[in-house]
C-alpha cells in the first residue's frame, strides 16, 4: 500500500481507515478510537474544588500535570480534534481527586453529597 503525500495526519488516518487493503482485516463492527489518562491530559490543576491527588504531591518539583493539555478548558476542542481524526470511541479519566477533594470516604462529594 502506497499512501499519497498528506498535509494533515487527520487526512492520513481517514486514508487509513478507508483503505480498500484493509477492509477485510478489521471486522465491521470494529470502533476506531483514543484513549487518555486524566493527569496526562486534564490540566485545571485546583480549578473548581479538585483537591491534591497523589500525582500533584509526587511530581511537585518536577514536571507536572498542573496544566498538561489543558483538557479541563478545551475539552469541546478535544472533541473536534477526536471527529477530526475519525474516532468513534474515546475512553478517559478523571482525576479522583477532582470527583472527592478532600479523599476522605465518608466527606461530602464536589458536589456537597455526603456518601458513606
Amino acid at each position: 500500500m502506497t499512501l499519497p503525500p498528506q498535509t494533515d495526519a487527520a487526512s492520513m488516518a481517514r486514508d487509513m481507515i478507508n483503505d480498500p487493503d484493509f477492509q477485510d482485516i478489521l471486522p465491521s463492527s470494529f470502533l476506531y478510537g483514543c484513549s487518555s489518562a486524566s493527569h496526562q491530559i486534564e490540566g485545571g490543576y485546583l480549578s473548581d474544588g479538585k483537591g491534591m491527588g497523589i500525582w500533584d504531591q509526587y511530581l511537585a518539583n518536577q514536571d507536572n500535570g498542573q496544566i498538561a493539555c489543558d483538557s479541563y478548558n478545551m475539552w469541546r476542542d478535544d472533541i473536534q480534534l477526536l471527529k477530526k481524526y475519525g474516532c468513534t470511541t474515546y475512553r478517559f479519566s478523571v482525576a479522583w481527586s477532582r470527583v472527592k477533594p478532600q479523599g476522605n470516604y465518608c466527606l461530602p462529594l464536589h458536589s456537597q453529597e455526603t456518601v458513606c
